[in-house]
Order: structure tokens, then C-alpha cells, then sequence
């Protein structure tokens, strides 16, 4: 397959995700120049191709062009989450999953410190309650 057949590929599933070239540069760790480029048929994939097709929520065998099924088997891809999640936590764990490793940590980090903020409010309240 040419690079432009695969850059086209990569640019109706982006844009059907209703993504930027910027917005999925950012969850694929890479450039926007390298996203421009791969669209543009400059340039192949290459070692990006696993960022890319995560950030999109895509089997990689679809951004190569060898399948036309988005997802290997969606059955497997919802076993992976377990059953007792809500529609609401499924969410946030398909969204966090789109993120770079930097950005979980951070994100964990910011949850965490949020989480003691309001245990520590919580605390202070229940003193003040109490006198």
C-alpha cells in the first residue's frame, strides 16, 4: 500500500473521531509536523504506528490498510473491563487509556492530591461540627 492510500486512511479515522492533527499528536505522543506528514503521504508510520492506532482507538492492522474492521474483535476489547463498571467509569478508563504514560501520571498525581484536599475538608468540617 502507498503512503498516500495510508495517510488518507489515518486522516478519515482522525477526523471521524472528530480529532485535530494537534489534539491526536498530543495522545499519540508525537508530532503534529509527524501526524501532517503521515497524512500528507511524506512519510510511512514507522514506529509510531502502535501510538497512533491507541490514540485512535484502532486495531493497527486498520491504519495499514490490511483489515476494514476497526477493532480486532470487540468482544475482547470490552472483556478487557470488567462488568460491574458503570457507563461513566467505562469512560474514563476508554479516555485514560488514549492518554500518553506522562499524561496518567499526572493525572493520577492531580486525583490523588485532589482526593486528600477533600478527605482533609472533610475532616475539618466534621471538627468544627463537633465543638
Amino acid at each position: 500500500m502507498n503512503k498516500e492510500t495510508l495517510g488518507a486512511r489515518l486522516r478519515a479515522t482522525r477526523k471521524a473521531k472528530q480529532l485535530t492533527q494537534a489534539q491526536l499528536a498530543q495522545r499519540a505522543g508525537l508530532t503534529q509536523g509527524t501526524i501532517g506528514n503521515i497524512e500528507s503521504g511524506i512519510r510511512g508510520y514507522g514506529e509510531s504506528l502502535l501510538d497512533i492506532a491507541k490514540a485512535l482507538d484502532v486495531d493497527p492492522a486498520y491504519l495499514r490498510m490490511e483489515t476494514d474492521v476497526k477493532h480486532q474483535d470487540s468482544a475482547s476489547n470490552d472483556s478487557d473491563v470488567p462488568g460491574d463498571l458503570s457507563a461513566r467509569q467505562v469512560v474514563l478508563l476508554q479516555l485514560f487509556d488514549g492518554l500518553t504514560s506522562k499524561q496518567q501520571d499526572e493525572i493520577i498525581r492531580t486525583l490523588e492530591a485532589t482526593k486528600q484536599a477533600n478527605f482533609e475538608l472533610i475532616e475539618e468540617l466534621a471538627q468544627r461540627r463537633h465543638k
